[in-house]
């Protein structure tokens, strides 16, 4: 366990600040790496497309604490006819890859947008 957190503090040391934020939708989006052409491995990110929202781009050092804890800080958020900011989480969903979204309900749980909408679909088709 020490050595991961070694490995944290020299990848926090190391790590310029990386990440891209295009957030304006908090609609589903799928996942993708940056192909190994693009530079060494400490140099690719993880691409999270938004249909016609621009990208959310995850750094070397959030991949590591999302694959560590299973959701990353973004950023905080106002979406419109909200009164107050939000934070926003990229996470993985079985069956959507990584998303991202805002905490949800008293639990405060992160629902994948993407999956959501699929049962709602499903909802109104089987009434």
């Amino acid at each position: 366990f020490s050595s991961l957190i070694q490995v944290g503090i020299t990848l926090s040391k190391h790590l310029t600040e990386e990440e891209d934020l295009d957030l304006t939708n908090i609609e589903g989006s799928t996942a993708k790496a940056e192909s190994s052409e693009t530079g060494p491995p400490s140099n690719r990110r993880i691409l999270i497309e938004r249909p016609g929202d621009g990208v959310v781009t995850l750094g070397l050092y959030k991949r590591l604490i999302l694959s560590l804890a299973g959701q990353v800080y973004v950023e905080h958020r106002t979406m419109p006819g909200w009164s107050g900011s939000l934070p926003f989480y990229a996470f993985k969903c079985q069956d959507h890859g990584t998303v991202v979204d805002y905490p949800h309900g008293y639990d405060q749980r992160l629902d994948c947008p993407r999956c959501y909408r699929e049962r709602d679909f499903l909802r109104i088709l089987t009434g």
